[in-house]
């Protein structure tokens, strides 16, 4: 017998299975009934047959209510329901109307199905997801590049005037949209257990800022931090730059420049493997699930400037990658509201170990030098959503909702790539350095801070 004969053979019996015991009026229904299920108006007249196999959220089985004028009669019992409840007109109110406390609902409301509002389950979701970032990777106040200040005694004063100013780290913001999506399946593994495996992955949009000269004339032409704007091309600053300027050239691609350019850009990916248990409270209404589980965290930062003159090129870059990898643990908590429309948060923290990569690149007219830098250290994750979720079909419901991501304990490089020095510490100016602006030769951090947060929107789907 062939594959194709024995798959058609197997549908075809199982067609029949279901058939027949419809047929008999025993009901097949699935481990996991849809969402928001409720029988249809007719068998609402008489409570519903026990070996139909309808339980609440507690394993119970369930005797419906029979609605007479939107109040429960009192021949009928109802479980959690009072006889008198008062349906939608009665005193239950708003709560009532809901299917809550003193009232039950009735046709026309929410149903008064309370005993189908059992845990949030799916078995695959795919959400978009849009974040933005809300700490600056680059300080506002950071000047980059100028406009003709080459041997410029305002720049040993450290003033600038605002006219002057070419570029600044306000023209590069990390804030900008960062759009991504998540996917994630579920899989039973026993009673009211299920494996959990996500992916999620944002990335930046190109963010890259360029300035061009002004003019011909020598005070038209860009000149870069990474020279002191080209003030500091040789001789000694002394205190407060008490030894005025220096009468040397200017570097050769960083000043005098027709072009500069600064980009930033990143990748934030995640990978997840979890374990959940359900849990239902004292009212059916509320419940959720802890869990436990491996979490793998990966944020990609690149940051260069180039400039480019009439003397040759010069790209001074960082590309970094915290990879933090650890266990997790957490937990959500759903209410739901009516049948087929729910609310519920979820939080997860951990601390992992950051396994973080820095390579700090300098191309000098074709000319590559790099030096990487590697280590492990413990990092922080933390993670909180909360999020609406409503039936559209039995089998697929329309979710949104707001999350935060913020991670410590980063290697990052910041305003310190403006610090350093592609050409070598020529005038000795990290160790008296005027205004601030330069640094060791390769500074950096690993105390850095990340904070995401943004908006999801897709659909879970039920088999």
């Amino acid at each position: 017998m062939t594959i194709r004969a024995m798959t058609l053979g197997l549908f075809y019996g199982l067609f029949t299975l279901i058939s027949a015991t419809t047929a008999s009026g025993q009901a097949f229904y699935p481990t996991h009934p849809p969402q928001g299920y409720a029988p249809a108006a007719p068998l609402m007249q008489q409570p519903y047959s026990m070996e139909g196999g309808y339980m609440n959220a507690h394993g119970e089985a369930i005797t419906q209510a029979c609605f007479q004028g939107g109040c429960a009669s009192s021949s009928c019992s109802s479980y959690g329901c009072p006889s008198d409840c008062g349906g939608c007109d009665g005193p239950g109110g708003l709560l009532g109307k809901l299917g809550y406390g003193g009232g039950c609902g009735g046709p026309g409301c929410c149903g008064g199905y309370g005993e189908q509002c059992g845990p949030h389950y799916f078995d695959f979701a795919a959400e978009y997801l849009w974040y933005r970032r809300d700490d600056a990777v680059i300080s506002d106040s950071m000047i980059i590049s100028t406009f003709g200040f080459a041997n410029d005694p305002d720049v040993i004063n450290g003033t600038i005037p605002p006219n002057q100013i070419a570029l600044t780290g306000a023209d590069l913001s990390a804030e900008d949209d960062n759009h991504g999506f998540r996917l994630t399946g579920r899989l039973d593994v026993g009673a009211l257990s299920v494996l959990e495996f996500g992916y999620s992955g944002v990335f930046s949009e190109d963010n890259t800022i360029s300035v061009t000269n002004r003019g011909p004339v020598l005070t038209d032409q860009l000149f870069s931090v990474f020279s002191l704007y080209g003030s500091a091309t040789n001789g000694d600053f002394g205190v407060g730059g008490s030894a005025g300027a220096p009468s040397g050239a200017n570097f050769a691609e960083t000043d005098d420049a027709q072009l500069h350019r600064i980009s930033y850009e990143s990748d934030l990916q995640t990978v997840e493997a979890t374990y959940r248990r359900y849990w239902v409270g004292f009212n059916p209404r509320v419940s959720g699930t802890i869990l436990v589980g491996f979490r793998y965290t990966e944020l990609e930062e690149g940051m260069s400037f180039f400039s480019q003159s009439n003397d040759g090129t010069i790209s001074i870059g960082s590309e970094t990658a915290n990879q933090l990898a650890g266990a997790q643990t957490g937990g959500d908590v759903w209410v739901c509201l009516c049948p087929g429309i729910r609310v519920g948060g979820e939080a997860k923290v951990g601390i992992y170990n950051n396994d973080y990569v820095m390579d700090n690149t300098t191309v000098i007219n074709g000319t590559t030098t790099t030096i990487r830098s590697e280590e492990d250290q413990a990092a922080f994750l933390g993670e909180a959503k909360v999020s609406a979720v409503a039936n559209v079909t039995p089998s697929i419901s329309f979710r949104i909702g707001y999350e935060v991501l913020y991670m410590s304990d980063l290697a990052q490089m910041g305003d310190s790539l403006f610090s350093s020095m592609p050409y070598g510490d020529i005038n000795d100016i990290s160790a008296n350095p005027p205004g601030g602006n330069i640094g060791p030769s390769m500074p950096a951090t690993t105390k850095g801070e990340a904070l995401f947060h943004g908006a999801h929107a897709g659909f879970d789907w039920t088999w």
